[in-house]
């Protein structure tokens, strides 16, 4: 589904919803078994993805309204290490379904959330000028394509 955005100064982009997203958690099973309940979770050390010190995010809020906070342990700015901390440690993740469920091997396990946090939309987004573009629109197209696959 195409939208056009029509917030003040967003007149001119429009988006598509690619996918809902949902979130989950990676940790070492070694450490703890096979899924995770809500004191087991608060219990232990997290890794936090994030650039900005101060960052609460969709997780850290939905925790607050039950009335519970997890503890940060290490903050990193980038995705690409943030598995090896968690092999082999008693440290979780809690991130993005998609960018975390082929990391689930040996013996890191990509589990269920042990609180409920809702879905969120996926969305690519271009500028009007772009519409029309073949090559662009071919490039939308194939994103969405790419996207619409299950992942395995």
């Amino acid at each position: 589904m195409i939208n056009t955005a029509t917030e003040a100064g967003h007149r001119d982009l429009k988006s598509a919803v690619l996918f809902e997203e949902t979130f989950a958690c990676l940790f070492d099973q070694t450490s703890g078994g096979e899924a995770l309940s809500l004191k087991d979770y608060l219990s232990r050390p997290h890794v936090r993805v994030s650039v900005a010190l101060q960052d609460n995010s969709e997780v850290d809020d939905a925790l607050a309204r039950l009335g519970h906070k997890r503890r940060i342990a290490i903050q990193i700015p980038h995705w690409s290490v943030a598995p090896d901390f968690v092999r082999g440690s008693d440290l979780i993740l809690t991130a993005a379904r998609r960018s975390i469920e082929l990391l689930g091997q040996g013996s890191l396990q990509c589990g269920e959330l042990p609180f409920q946090l809702n879905s969120f939309p996926f969305v690519q987004a271009w500028h009007r000028r772009c519409e029309k573009d073949a090559a662009h629109r071919w490039l939308r197209e194939a994103i969405a394509a790419m996207a619409s696959k299950e992942p395995t």
